[in-house]
């Protein structure tokens, strides 16, 4: 053997020995650098378990990764494991292949403290003030076309639970998302590749929720979709609601909706927006705030027939609406005041003359300046103002009432007397909003003795 073939082999060697080297330390520089980086970039402390790196089988897995929250002893973020499989050597023509990604078992912990403050506004503001003097980057040309295109043959979300604490509406709301689990499939931004499917199962809070997709298409964006959700207590969205002369006592919700959406350049950036389905309300109750009495109008069912709903042209087709059961009451007290009539009062003038706690003091009106004898009165800004045309035209095909009244007289009598007016039944055809032609109205009622 030549000195110079020797050599050769002994620098290929090294090179091989090298080379095995930092493939078996790999996943530990990973680690070293990934535990370095994240909490320099967050302010966070963060750990991991374990780092796998295949390079030859482009299989990488993170185990029990670990984000703190602003206090180390309460966590943020957390999964029990992360597989990603990249098929190797696939970017070299531009179509860079997932055929794995899998997260199981990740725990978000969400706060709001505030409208404007929640328990990552740290992270955005360091990551704000990291970029503080750079340059702005160019703007995206919308026409441009990457040359670069993403395909995912599997995605799996399994087993994840997000908490989210509001504490921004009083009282705080807590909501909870059980069970997630999303499984996709076929997911490319190749133009004229394989349209892919969606399918998520979670539980917000006690309500069972499921959405399905198939015929996603991500050049342009498009679906279509079935979306349902079960025993949804309305009383959750009760701190979110505006102060209104009538109180939710109770009522659950539940909905099956159809979706077809297609991103483009109309209304809401969308070209296509279809919406079908039914809505039902059951229990639903409402209570005047302040009275002690019971609720003044209860439903037991409530059943809305979405026969399409276009976002995109903004009419509305309803087919039926039918309420049943429907029992209202009404009061007239000793000083001749009906009860219902304070629904018609604006939330703020039920507690007229009582100054509300924490709100702040009215300021004196500014007398209008005055204008000199025989002189016109200043038109006002921008002209006449004109009502806004209605931005959604509504249809309704069909509504059906059937119920009750009970009109309780406490001004006449004593005991008070009490009318009731049973056997109500209301049916109306064609209701239109704004109204574009007559509707189609009846009436049957048995009135109080008859």
């Amino acid at each position: 053997m030549s000195p110079r073939l020797r050599r050769w082999l002994i620098v290929l060697g090294v090179l091989l020995l090298l080379g095995i080297a930092f493939v078996w330390s790999l996943p530990e520089i990973v680690k070293w650098q990934a535990l370095k980086q994240i909490p320099a970039i967050t302010g966070r402390q963060a750990s991991i378990d374990d780092v796998d790196i295949n390079l030859f089988t482009g299989r990488v897995a993170i185990k029990k990764f670990r984000l703190a929250e602003a206090d180390p002893g309460q966590t943020f973020v957390e999964f029990e494991r992360l597989d990603v499989r990249v098929i190797p050597w696939s970017g070299i023509f531009g179509n860079v292949r997932v055929a794995e990604f899998r997260l199981t078992a990740p725990t978000v912990n969400l706060v709001r403290e505030s409208a404007t403050e929640f328990n990552f506004s740290d992270i955005l503001r360091r990551l704000a003030a990291s970029k503080e003097g750079a340059p702005p980057p160019p703007p995206p040309d919308p026409k441009a076309k990457s040359r670069w295109t993403v395909a995912v043959d599997h995605f799996a979300l399994i087993r994840a639970n997000i908490s989210a604490l509001d504490r921004a509406v009083t009282p705080a709301s807590e909501w909870k998302i059980r069970d997630l689990s999303i499984e996709a499939g076929n997911l490319t931004t190749r133009p004229s590749g394989p349209v892919g499917t969606l399918d998520v199962r979670a539980a917000l809070n006690d309500s069972p929720l499921e959405f399905a997709a198939q015929d996603i298409d991500l050049t342009p964006t498009s679906f279509q979709g079935k979306f349902s959700i079960q025993n949804f207590s309305l009383l959750q969205v009760r701190p979110y609601l505006p102060p209104m002369p009538a109180t939710l006592e109770s009522g659950v919700a539940g909905m099956n909706l159809a979706v077809k959406l297609e991103l483009g350049q109309g209304p809401g950036g969308l070209a296509v927006g279809l919406v079908t389905g039914d809505v039902a309300l059951t229990s639903l109750a409402l209570a005047q705030p302040g009275k002690a009495a019971a609720p003044f109008l209860t439903v037991p069912k409530i059943g809305i027939g979405l026969k399409e709903v276009n976002l995109v042209s903004h009419v509305v087709t309803l087919s039926t609406i039918d309420v049943e059961g429907l029992d209202l009451k009404a009061v007239r007290d000793k000083q001749e005041r009906i009860d219902l009539l304070d629904l018609t009062n604006k939330p703020d003038e039920a507690g007229a003359g009582a100054p509300v706690r924490g709100a702040p003091v009215p300021s004196k009106p500014v007398a209008p300046a005055r204008t000199p004898a025989g002189a016109p009165a200043p038109a006002p800004p921008g002209g006449e103002a004109k009502p806004a045309a209605p931005d959604y035209k509504i249809t309704i095909e069909k509504v059906t009432l059937k119920g009750s009244a009970t009109f309780t007289d406490e001004s006449v009598s004593a005991p008070p007397t009490v009318l009731k007016i049973g056997g109500l039944t209301l049916q109306a055809t064609d209701v239109t909003w704004p109204a574009a032609r007559p509707m189609h109205l009846d009436l049957a009622l048995i009135l109080p003795g008859g």
